[in-house]
């Protein structure tokens, strides 16, 4: 996934940008060879969303046989398959001539209407089943957290005692497992629920709330922000409270 990210925000992107924003004059065989790159690595970091998702679930459903299945020989062996698998996609799609070049440089491209089930198959590996399986996980975690939720009360009040003076420790160390595990759920829940929020339409009006949700250190300054200007209204002071913008947070 790193590496077909690299390679569209590296590589594809930029040279795609500079030739649109400039008007540059292109050799034909560069943008048909840019145009292959972006599809591939489209589909591989797409791919590899889907997997990681596969590995979360699998994870957090049966965690005493992860190791035993995802060994790094065969993460190694899905990876190389997957890239040859969607580079033979790309291939196929270009020797069947199912998109066809506008301009005579290819800057663009265009989906005839007869192969319509080409750009149909990517939009399902690239659209559909990164959001369904990210959407399946977050559920699923979400289910976990609910299901697992009167365990982590009974473990907060086990370190709970009278006598606090012996317990001191142990209310220490029990509020502090209680909150890794409820952080750890948060996170891997947030980011696969936003994870198909970013894959849906429109999804830029959610980056800012992503950024809060998702990393700790905006989330807190965000929180400790609400609460001043509300003990601010509520006290009616006059002091004055500098607060910036998300995007300057």
């Amino acid at each position: 996934m790193t590496i077909a990210d690299l390679i569209l925000s590296g590589i594809v992107y930029p040279v795609e940008f500079i030739v649109h924003a400039f008007d540059l004059t292109v050799n034909r065989q560069l943008m048909m060879i840019m145009h292959g790159l972006s599809w591939i690595g489209i589909i591989i970091s797409s791919i590899s969303l889907v997997f990681m998702n596969l590995d979360k679930l699998y994870f957090f459903k049966f965690p005493l046989r992860y190791s035993q299945y995802f060994t790094q020989r065969r993460v190694t062996t899905i990876t190389i398959i997957s890239w040859i698998l969607s580079a033979l996609f790309v291939i196929v799609a270009w020797i069947t001539k199912s998109f066809r070049c506008i301009d005579e440089h290819c800057s663009t491209l265009a989906i005839f209407e007869n192969k319509i089930h080409v750009y149909l198959s990517f939009m399902v590996i690239v659209g559909i089943m990164p959001t369904a399986t990210s959407l399946l996980v977050g559920f699923y975690i979400f289910k976990v957290v609910k299901t697992h939720s009167k365990q982590i009360a009974q473990e907060a009040a086990l370190f709970q005692k009278d006598d606090y003076s012996k317990n001191s420790k142990c209310d220490n160390k029990g509020s502090s497992l209680v909150a890794n595990r409820l952080r750890t759920f948060y996170f891997i829940f947030i980011s696969s629920l936003f994870t198909a929020i970013t894959l849906l339409p429109y999804r830029m009006i959610v980056n800012p709330i992503i950024t809060l949700s998702v990393l700790p250190q905006y989330r807190k300054r965000f929180i400790r922000s609400i609460c001043f200007w509300n003990v601010d209204n509520a006290n009616g002071s006059d002091k004055s409270l500098i607060r910036t913008s998300i995007g300057d947070i």
